[in-house]
């Protein structure tokens, strides 16, 4: 088969699958050796097929301390990177956990796994520009947003307000007159 048809045929073998195999299962599916297979893979460049996954440590995701859960350190082959960051997900401005692919470690880790410098800095780029408007676009929301439209959005959401429960009145009833108390009158 001729690169365009093989790339054409494992693209669609690939999405019957969710977009994902182990590469010994795709090499169920053609009659490739696994050499070749990686080179097709390869010549169809990143922005087509992505060899292998990189997995995010989750243990590192988990807890207070510098390695969260995890014992190996920088000893672990798995990457110690935010995992909601390298999602596009991450809410917190100032989070805990890394946000940086192009740390000594991280890019040791991925050129391992045989992804390019120029794809892993074009992923960081991407990752961080995400991050950047994800939080502009929390920041509209918040400052176009009542308090308690916010606060009501994020109970929704399963999110928890800080300070909600001291704005909310401590006694149900009907409201207490908005005018100010004059002196000598109670």
């Amino acid at each position: 088969m001729a690169e365009p048809t093989v790339c054409s045929f494992l693209t669609k073998v690939l999405c019957a699958h969710g977009g994902r195999m182990f590469l010994q299962d795709l090499r169920g599916h053609v009659e490739l050796s696994e050499a070749r297979l990686r080179d097709v893979l390869r010549q169809a460049g990143p922005d087509r097929f992505l060899l292998q996954e990189v997995e995010v440590c989750l243990l590192y995701n988990k807890g207070e301390a510098l390695y969260g859960y995890c014992n190996l350190k920088d000893k672990c082959t798995k990457l110690h990177v935010c995992k909601s960051f390298v999602r596009g997900e991450c809410r917190l401005q100032k989070c805990k956990r890394s946000h940086q692919l192009i740390h000594a470690t991280s890019l040791e880790l991925l050129q391992d796994q045989e992804l390019e410098i120029s794809s892993v800095v074009n992923f960081q780029i991407i990752s961080t520009y995400k991050h950047m408007k994800l939080h502009k676009m929390l920041e509209n929301k918040d400052n176009s947003a009542s308090p308690a439209e916010h606060s009501q959005d994020l109970e929704k959401r399963g999110g928890h307000v800080a300070g909600a429960a001291e704005a909310r009145p401590l006694v149900s009833g009907p409201a207490a007159s908005a005018k100010k108390p004059r002196a000598g009158k109670p």
